[in-house]
């Protein structure tokens, strides 16, 4: 859902481990807390497409960029302390 609406059967591939049913419980418990949103598409086979709101949206892009941060400035600091037996910061 990084980037873009996922429809239910591409959000099932991506969980194989997921039973449709299961799937389809916790999105509707993810849409009732407010965090994604559903919209039906219609037509002769249903289509239906899951999307997170904007502000999750926002939430979680700020987070992956922070952690990108991190991994940039310490990916060269933890394993030269590690090996020295030293504290990671």
């Amino acid at each position: 859902m990084r980037h873009g609406p996922v429809r239910l059967g591409r959000l099932g591939r991506s969980i194989p481990s997921a039973s449709k049913k299961v799937l389809t419980e916790n999105l509707r418990k993810l849409e009732s807390a407010g965090l994604i949103s559903r919209t039906d598409l219609g037509g002769q086979i249903r289509h239906v497409e899951y999307d997170l709101v904007e502000p999750v949206k926002l939430g979680t892009y700020q987070l992956l960029d922070s952690l990108a941060q991190w991994q940039t400035v310490y990916e060269t600091v933890l394993p030269t302390q590690h090996d020295k037996g030293g504290e990671i910061p």
